[in-house]
Formats: structure tokens, sequence, C-alpha cells
């Protein structure tokens, strides 16, 4: 959130930082995810990301991937 919040100011180093952690929770979502769904021995009990998040609404796979899109589609920041 603060990587989000301070790269419309300053897109260096905070966009970058922002894209990378954002991406790297969304590939933890989508692993787990799977993991929960296809092996679900390993996860005796729900997750947050069990089964992509399905019992928190999803939120654990949007969010991630509307951060995303607010980092390509802010023109503040993409045209610095």
């Amino acid at each position: 959130a603060v990587a989000l919040a301070r790269s419309a100011r300053r897109p260096w180093p905070w966009r970058a930082a922002a894209r990378a952690i954002l991406a790297a929770e969304l590939v933890a979502v989508v692993a787990v995810g799977t993991m929960s769904l296809a092996m679900p021995g390993l996860f005796p009990k729900a997750t947050v990301w069990s089964a992509y998040g399905m019992g928190y609404g999803w939120l654990p796979l949007a969010l991630p991937v509307l951060g995303l899109v607010a980092l390509h589609r802010d023109p503040a920041v993409r045209y610095r």
C-alpha cells in the first residue's frame, strides 16, 4: 500500500517495488490456490489463499490484479 501510494509522486523506486510485491503476491495466491484444489491434503485447514481466496470473496486474488492494473493505467506515473 505504501509503495502504491508513493509511486504516484515519486515513480522510482516505489513503482518498481509496488510492481514486484504485487506480482509476487499474485504468484503466491495462484500457486497456493492451485495446490489447495489439486492436493487438498496439503492444506487440512483453509488459509486466506486456499481456493484462490474463495472464503474471502476472492479478494486475495483480486487485490494484486487491481493493484497491477492501477499501476499500468495511472497516466501521472506512466508518462513522467
